[in-house]
């Protein structure tokens, strides 16, 4: 599972580095309008993820910021591991 969300999140670095290289590479230029709306769409999301997930993101200990950081750029690919081992340790 850890290798396929990792996977995943390489995935979603490649689009956003797509997205800002579409502006200033002429061959991505094309793409620009839809790889900007993608983008747009996978951060509010993230945003939208994090709120919903902050009460139980703060029950793990990070550094201030981090958990925002880390779910805007990977959504459910950040939080949900967290959550499968909590509650994995927890039915143990």
């Amino acid at each position: 599972m850890n290798t396929l969300f990792n996977f995943l999140k390489l995935a979603a670095l490649l689009i956003y580095l797509a997205t800002a290289l579409s502006f200033v590479l002429e061959p991505l230029q094309a793409y620009s309008f839809i790889l900007s709306v993608v983008t747009l769409i996978l951060l509010v999301t993230h945003i939208t993820e994090f709120i919903l997930m902050k009460g139980k993101l703060d029950a793990f200990q990070e550094q201030d910021g981090q958990h925002f950081i880390k779910t805007l750029l990977f959504g459910f690919l950040h939080w949900l591991p967290l959550l499968m081992a909590q509650n994995k340790q927890t039915a143990d």
